[in-house]
């Protein structure tokens, strides 16, 4: 089993059931394609060193996963890039 960090940034003023809504949207889809969540870490309101598409603070969400899908890290982003409210992300391998 391959183990990935993941991190996504939402806008700061998106409400919190939007926000719970697109965390919940990127959780089913690592589940649907062969991932599992480990671990789950929200930090919120943070601001940035330099504005990001305008948005000068956003709400970070961090998710540990693991998968034996090779390819899961490369459709995630995939995925990220279609969402319009996502505004930033990046996905680590471990180890």
């Amino acid at each position: 089993m391959r183990i990935y960090e993941t991190v996504f940034i939402l806008p700061s003023n998106l409400p919190e059931e939007e926000q719970k809504k697109v965390v919940e949207g990127v959780k089913s889809f690592i589940t649907k394609n062969e991932g599992r969540i480990l671990d789950e870490k929200i930090w919120k309101n943070r601001r940035f060193a330099y504005p990001i598409k305008k948005f000068t603070e956003g709400s970070y969400f961090i998710l540990k996963f693991e998968t034996e899908n090779s390819n899961l890290s490369v459709e995630l982003e995939r995925f990220y890039r279609m969402n319009q409210q996502i505004i930033r992300f990046s996905t680590f391998k471990e180890g």
